[in-house]
């Protein structure tokens, strides 16, 4: 994908009018954007979502929304599976392999039982079955699927031997779904959306202790351009670069030439606004 539009950060100084202000503002409105605009939100912060495409979902929402789950769900206790954390653990650190980073995942799987609540609290559909075929994409409403957990090597670092992907409750892709109910909980927070916009810079300023801070985002909505301020913090969750064979080749290229599940906007701008 060529590359046309500069994201060098502009400074404070050479912005004359912010066209909107908020506490915390999110860019990119996956579910990333959606879950960061909930806590925001749900917090008490003035929240604006901003999208590029002309509504919320991006790339998650054509996904099969699979969600790596376990150490004793609910889901899992449901259905009769015994799991614990540091099978979890166990499962995740040799699936990822040499150079993981062992305080995320520590983090991820300590969470993992909270992490479903709060999916399922948010209105989230899982239902009670377990899919037993071998399927990346399972076409039943199962909401526990295998993931590789009973292959080996994985049966040999494994306590527990466990299905971990939580699937809401629809037969094959799922994505949609998940992010119905994140966007509807989002919507019913108070945050503000604002789409077909295209964040092209951040703006940075000078703080009181001397260094630079992150203070808005340039955008573009229909060719204008607009300066949108954020009193607190910039959310950048526009993380997806497949769509830029360049960025691709540089950091995962084993998956060039292969099918991309993406909105055709995963170009990594986000990526290299944060750089």
């Amino acid at each position: 994908m060529a590359r046309t539009r500069s994201c060098t950060p502009r400074p404070a100084s050479a912005v004359t009018q912010w066209d909107d202000e908020t506490d915390v503002l999110v860019v990119g409105y996956g579910c990333a954007g959606a879950s960061a605009a909930w806590e925001a939100a749900t917090a008490g912060a003035d929240v604006l979502v901003l999208e590029r495409a002309s509504g919320p979902g991006g790339s998650s929402a054509l996904s099969g929304g699979e969600i790596y789950l376990g150490g004793g769900t609910a889901l899992q206790k449901e259905n009769g599976v015994e799991d614990d954390p540091e099978s979890m653990r166990a499962f995740l650190l040799t699936a990822l392999g040499p150079g993981v980073d062992t305080v995320k995942v520590d983090a991820y799987v300590e969470g993992s039982v909270e992490h479903y609540d709060w999916l399922a609290g948010l209105g989230v559909p899982f239902e009670k079955g377990v899919y037993e075929e071998l399927s990346w994409m399972p076409p039943t409403n199962d909401g526990l699927m295998w993931l590789g957990e009973r292959t080996w090597p994985f049966t040999e670092v494994q306590q527990h031997v466990a299905p971990r992907g939580h699937r809401p409750a629809t037969g094959h892709f799922g994505g949609w779904l998940l992010m119905d109910k994140l966007a509807a909980a989002v919507k019913a927070a108070g945050a503000r959306e604002l789409f077909d916009v295209y964040a092209e810079r951040l703006v940075m300023d000078t703080a009181e202790d001397g260094r630079m801070r992150v203070v808005g985002v340039v955008a573009k909505q229909y060719g204008e351009e607009k300066a949108i301020r954020a009193r607190q913090a910039v959310v950048l969750t526009t993380g997806g670069f497949v769509d830029d064979e360049e960025m691709l080749a540089l950091h995962a290229p084993r998956l060039v030439g292969f099918d991309k599940v993406s909105s055709g906007n995963d170009d990594g701008s986000g990526i290299r606004m944060a750089q």
